[in-house]
């Protein structure tokens, strides 16, 4: 019987043929919309003060923005301001909430920013929109900030988001942040429940109001919550101390929180 040679170059050539079919094939969304996140459970969050920039359970320093030098922009400079997929959740209140931000990849800071959030049915085509502003009243350098927006429907009506910013207007001048500093941050955890405290020392000069804006984030840099909290004055005592509630319903992830402060307007 005739021996049939097999030469081993076309084996290996039909096995990478393969191997590109199968990683090609996959779920295809609309060039202009983003894949919308959707947990299997209902996401509900709950703060009330000031937590720490690092994951739930372990102390850490807190030190705040500094000021840096102002950044003059010109006719030039194309601006964009990056505003990565947020995540989306039906509650059984409110309907379909969506929790994100927009990060500043500038050496500059900006103010007055609102955000445009549609959303786009599985066919791609557009159900509703809404714009939004930041829950921070300035985006510093190098920065992030998050939002937060409601629907009325169903989620079960939705497949993508996609989210654009619309307005922003940049600052002439570097922020100067509030003369505050956080000290004694501590964290406990029992169960599915935190708790973080701390204080807020007075600087050499402080001034005015302080407000803060808390976000909380999972494991793969979604927003997950956040309160803002203002303080119009603050006690004549030295420190103010400040106590941080947490109880999330989201499980299976790392979390952790940044606290932003800023001057109250």
């Amino acid at each position: 019987m005739p021996i049939i040679a097999i030469d081993w170059r076309l084996i290996l050539l039909f096995f990478i043929i393969g191997l590109l079919l199968v990683s090609c094939t996959g779920h295809l969304l609309p060039s202009d919309a983003t894949a919308i996140l959707m947990p299997p459970i209902t996401l509900t969050v709950h703060l009330s003060q000031a937590v720490t920039a690092t994951p739930i359970g372990l102390p850490t320093a807190f030190p705040l923005p500094s000021a840096t030098p102002p950044w003059v922009l010109t006719k030039e400079d194309n601006i964009i301001l990056n505003t990565p997929s947020p995540i989306c959740y039906e509650d059984d209140i409110t309907g379909m909430v969506c929790l994100g931000l927009v990060q500043n990849p500038h050496p500059a800071a900006f103010k007055d920013i609102q955000v445009l959030v549609e959303l786009f049915n599985h066919h791609g085509a557009l159900l509703t929109s809404q714009t939004t502003a930041l829950l921070q009243h300035n985006l510093p350098p190098r920065g992030s900030a998050p939002y937060h927006i409601q629907f009325p429907q169903s989620a079960d009506e939705y497949g993508a988001v996609r989210v654009s910013v619309i307005k922003f207007t940049p600052l002439p001048q570097a922020i100067t942040p509030p003369d505050y500093v956080m000290a004694d941050i501590q964290n406990r955890q029992a169960d599915n429940h935190y708790q973080v405290t701390g204080k807020l020392i007075r600087g050499q000069a402080p001034s005015g109001g302080v407000r803060m804006i808390i976000t909380l984030y999972d494991a793969y840099d979604h927003v997950a919550g956040y309160r803002v909290l203002e303080i119009p004055q603050l006690s004549d005592a030295d420190d103010t101390s400040f106590s941080l509630d947490l109880t999330p319903k989201i499980r299976g992830t790392t979390l952790r929180y940044t606290i932003y402060l800023e001057h109250m307007p």
